[in-house]
Parts: C-alpha cells; sequence; structure tokens
C-alpha cells in the first residue's frame, strides 16, 4: 500500500467553524515559526519515545538537538505546558510528565463524556455533506489495519492521523467550538498514552470494528446507540492499557 500525503485526504472543512473560541492547540501549530516547529518536534519526541517520562527537558539541549534557537525552544515549552503535554517542574524546569493509571482513566472518562456530547450535537445537525465526510474518513483508516499487520513502525503514524481525522469527522457538525477544544486536547493526551501500549498489529483491527459499528449507528440517526458505542470504545481499549500498566509492561 502506497502511503498518501493526508493532509491532503481529508476536508477538514466538514468542522463547523466560527469567528470566535479556541482556533487550535499549541502541539498543532501549522510550523509557520521556529516555536511552532520546535513545538511540533517536542511533542512527537515525547510521543515516540523518545523523551522519555520524567526526563529533563532543557532548553540548551533541545536547541542543540533540534537546531533550533533558545528562545523559540522556551517558548515551545511554555505553549506545551499551558496543555499539560509537558510539565513544569519549577525550579528544575520543564519534564516530560509522568505517565500514571489515575490520570490515563480520568483522560478517557472525561474523553468519552465529551465525545458523547459533540456526538450527539452532530448527530442532530448533521447534513448530507457531513454523512459524506464520515464515509470518506472511515474509507481513509479502513485502508491502514492489514499493512499494520505487515509493518507497524511505517504505517503506525498514517493510523494514527486517519483514526483522529474519522473521529473528527464523527463529531464535526457538533456547534460548539469550546467543546471540539477540550476533546481534541484529551485525545492528544490519550495519544501519549497509545503510543506506549497500544499494539497497532492487532488492536487497530478490533479498532476498527467499533469504528464501522460507531458510523452506521450515527448515519442511522440512532445517538443514544452511537454515544454508547463511543463510550466502549473509548474506555475499552483504556482498560486494556491500564492492566498493562499495572502489571509493568511497557
Amino acid at each position: 500500500m502506497k502511503k498518501e500525503n493526508f493532509d491532503q485526504s481529508v476536508d477538514k472543512r466538514s468542522r463547523v467553524t466560527h469567528t470566535w473560541g479556541p482556533v487550535g492547540h499549541a502541539s498543532a501549530m501549522p510550523g509557520a515559526t521556529q516555536a511552532d516547529k520546535a513545538t511540533q518536534l517536542i511533542f512527537n519526541d515525547i510521543l515516540g519515545n523518545r523523551l522519555q517520562p520524567g526526563e529533563r527537558l532543557k532548553p540548551e539541549a533541545l536547541s542543540e538537538r533540534y537546531s533550533i534557537g533558545l528562545s523559540p525552544v522556551r517558548e515551545a515549552l511554555i505553549r506545551l505546558s499551558v496543555e499539560g503535554l509537558v510539565q513544569g517542574a519549577g525550579y528544575r524546569g520543564f519534564e516530560v510528565p509522568e505517565i500514571s493509571v489515575d490520570e490515563l482513566m480520568d483522560i478517557a472518562n472525561v474523553r468519552a463524556e465529551l465525545s458523547c456530547l459533540a456526538l450527539r450535537d452532530s448527530i442532530r445537525r448533521g447534513d448530507e455533506r457531513w454523512e459524506a465526510g464520515v464515509i470518506a474518513a472511515y474509507h481513509m483508516i479502513d485502508r491502514i489495519p492489514e499493512s499494520l499487520r505487515v509493518n507497524p513502525q511505517e504505517y503506525a503514524e498514517a493510523w494514527e492521523e486517519r483514526n483522529w481525522a474519522f473521529h473528527f469527522a464523527l463529531e464535526g457538525a457538533c456547534d460548539s467550538p469550546w467543546l471540539n477544544h477540550f476533546i481534541s486536547l484529551l485525545a492528544m493526551h490519550s495519544k501519549r498514552y497509545r503510543a506506549r501500549f497500544f499494539d497497532y498489529r492487532d488492536d487497530a483491527l478490533l479498532a476498527q470494528a467499533e469504528h464501522k459499528a460507531l458510523m452506521d449507528a450515527a448515519l442511522r440517526r440512532d445517538a443514544d446507540t452511537a454515544c454508547r458505542l463511543m463510550t466502549e470504545h473509548v474506555l475499552g481499549r483504556v482498560r486494556a492499557f491500564k492492566k498493562l500498566m499495572e502489571s509493568g509492561s511497557d
């Protein structure tokens, strides 16, 4: 399977837009400035486990690592700390947040609740264009799981992008920028745990079966079933991660 430019395959206009409310997250900035670039690089290295939980993030070392000036690196660390993606360590500066079962469950529980609110609104408001966007996003992610079984390292990031695009499309008719903002922030924190505990070879196939059921319920406008499935989808995988964490597997 040939990998594609993901940004060209997703119609981001399917999300309701407003002239008010938040416009994005620090880790998702377009990379127009050196601070944007530093933010993305630090966040990607945290997700990729190249920067480990509890590891100190020294601006001088990061500046050398990324060949970016000290000021943009410091700005990037402040941006990420505001969203909890980097932790301020007082006089010690910044560090990669530790992982914990309590945080994992808190993220999952809140995300499930907020995603159900957004999904109900999206099902109520969604039109034919929304339906087409959901189907297209499902089709894009459906092309990935078999490739993951052969080469998980090469296709894991493509799956992550398309997984988010599917959820983005599913909840895309929700009319609350603030609700969408908090869901996407929680999704980024979830991704940090998934990067450590998700088995892309097998878990992606299970997740895709759940995506199909979610899509079918949403398209037939069965909000109660869709929300039940969303809750099971979010919490089911997290319970498996919790067992791995409690058993000491990493």
